[in-house]
């Protein structure tokens, strides 16, 4: 049976509450987000290849501006990028273990974003739309990607329900090798918040405690760290697929912190949520 080409669009599921559902409204959302970097920092970057970034997803009116500085500093230095590669945890429990996306385009209030089938595909993972189908935490890049990198740049989706450092390693190994059979331009997002629910001077000492891994390129005393304590990383299996691929790619790669906060610093509380924007280049 042929399928109905609108199946085959993945709808928004939490537009109107992480987002705005108003195309006006999440513009005018997105320009408030004004990022001032350092000429010097500006400089920096343009010369050095952008391999991808950690960037929150929460919703707008909490993470919005520490998303916005990565995707700010790429708008700053003009880089291009044929197809962003979203990593991201599953926060639902539905679909395999590791999935790419089934759909053809994604739709946002800013428009349609088409996936990358193709490299998708040479992934070799299971494709499921059902793992998408109440997932936010590679939604919520959508608008993002099309208002900073313009509607011409493709999207792949690979959601992890298994965070194990095996299952990082596979996905960096697997989208090695799919992009060294392509020619496009890839950039690689890992989708995560940090720690939630904790007094804010305890996220801050957690955070702190995951930083210092990731900048010390180890993943296998990250998943100890994270997994041993409890700590409330989400997308900690992205963040590792993400330093795995980064490791085995570009070796001497570069991380460099693009913005830090918390929920309590838009609405005071003694429980929030951490944000943190890191910038992988080399």
């Amino acid at each position: 049976m042929k399928k109905n080409s609108e199946s085959l669009i993945r709808h928004p599921s939490v537009s109107g509450t992480f987002y705005p559902d108003n195309r006006e409204e999440l513009i005018e959302l997105i320009e408030s987000f004004k990022i001032e970097f350092e000429k010097e920092f500006i400089i920096k970057a343009e010369k050095r290849n952008i391999h991808g970034g950690v960037v929150p997803h929460a919703g707008y009116i909490f993470s919005g501006m520490h998303a916005a500085s990565f995707f700010g500093l790429l708008q700053k230095t003009g880089k291009k990028y044929d197809t962003v590669v979203v990593v991201h945890p599953n926060h639902s429990g539905y679909g395999p273990a590791i999935s790419v996306d089934g759909h053809t385009h994604w739709s946002s209030p800013l428009g349609l974003i088409e996936v990358d089938i193709d490299l998708s595909n040479k992934m070799g993972f299971p494709v499921s739309q059902y793992a998408q189908k109440y997932e936010h935490s590679a939604e919520v890049m959508i608008p993002l990607i099309i208002y900073y990198l313009g509607g011409r740049t493709r999207l792949v989706s690979v959601n992890m329900l298994d965070q194990s450092v095996k299952a990082a390693k596979t996905v960096a190994q697997r989208l090695i090798a799919a992009t060294e059979k392509t020619d496009g331009n890839v950039l690689v997002l890992a989708s995560s918040d940090f720690t939630h629910f904790e007094t804010p001077e305890e996220a801050e000492r957690r955070d702190s405690l995951v930083l210092e891994l990731i900048y010390r390129k180890n993943t296998e005393q990250l998943y100890e760290l994270v997994t041993s304590k409890g700590f409330s990383v989400c997308g900690y299996g992205p963040i590792m697929a993400l330093m795995e691929y980064c490791s085995q790619k570009f070796r001497g790669y570069e991380v460099e912190l693009l913005g830090k906060g918390n929920s309590g610093d838009i609405i005071p509380s003694d429980s929030v949520v951490s944000y943190i924007t890191l910038l992988f280049s080399g």
